[in-house]
């Protein structure tokens, strides 16, 4: 069955401004050819910058650092051992009654520190029950803490665009009017203070602590680092990462 389809357009010979409407076969005139973008792709969509890791995003400026030396010493894969055991400890224990903590690190060590003499071994159980029990960060393992926690949201960056961040931070904890977290680290060299921490260990404190301001903007975000070769608490200010957040980290994806 053979139909009509009708078009608008302006009619030869008729009235200026009185427009008519005609069968598609009645008009005259070169037919147009379809636009050139209907043959052609789509553009494609910008794409978002990806996550930057936390824990990677300011390896530009990193001070202090794991490793030293050409290659690991006996002494050297001793103490990363060892750090390796606290990380562990310090993970597990909070989970644990106080009453039965110690026993269970000596269990823990008997096997996972064989090579330790006992000397060694008391060292490292003493100095794991000494940082559970300090009073400046023990909510942080108080019951309720949480160990491995992901942390993923954007972080506005200053005279820019916000970035998306995502990472994982060894401990967290959320209390009444704050919340703290802390990431291990197992460097050679313990920083004396606060001010010999490198860089990029306060840049990556700083990022995850933007991310949780946001998701509890009306709690304090107290952050600090945890060196197991102390091992050794040290809490970072909230104005030295403000101050290393506003300098521009390497974006680079989250391996």
């Amino acid at each position: 069955m053979r139909r009509k389809i009708w078009r608008y357009r302006e009619a030869s010979g008729a009235t200026a401004g009185q427009p008519s409407l005609l069968p598609a076969e009645a008009t005259t005139g070169v037919r147009r050819g379809l636009p050139s973008w209907l043959h052609e792709p789509a553009p494609a969509k910008p794409g978002r910058a990806p996550p930057i890791s936390p824990s990677s995003a300011f390896e530009d400026v990193i001070g202090l650092t794991v490793g030293g030396g050409a290659g690991p010493t006996a002494e050297r894969r001793k103490a990363l051992a060892r750090g390796r055991i606290i990380h562990r400890l310090m993970q597990s224990l909070p989970d644990i009654p106080d009453e039965a903590r110690k026993d269970a690190i000596a269990r823990y060590l008997k096997n996972a520190a064989a090579d330790f003499t006992p000397a060694e071994q008391a060292a490292v159980a003493q100095q794991v029950l000494a940082i559970l029990n300090d009073l400046i960060f023990a909510d942080l393992f108080a019951p309720g803490s949480r160990a491995e926690v992901a942390i993923v949201g954007r972080v506005a960056r200053p005279g820019g665009e916000s970035v998306a961040v995502s990472g994982q931070v060894d401990r967290s904890a959320v209390t009444g009017d704050s919340v703290l977290i802390a990431d291990y680290k197992s460097d050679r060299v313990v920083p004396p203070s606060v001010t010999d921490v490198p860089g990029t260990y306060v840049g990556q404190l700083a990022l995850y602590r933007a991310v949780l301001m946001r998701i509890y903007p009306e709690k304090t975000i107290r952050a600090a680092l945890l060196f197991t070769g102390g091992p050794k608490v040290i809490e970072i200010p909230g104005a030295a990462m403000d101050a290393k957040l506003a300098e521009k980290p390497r974006e680079v994806t989250l391996q």
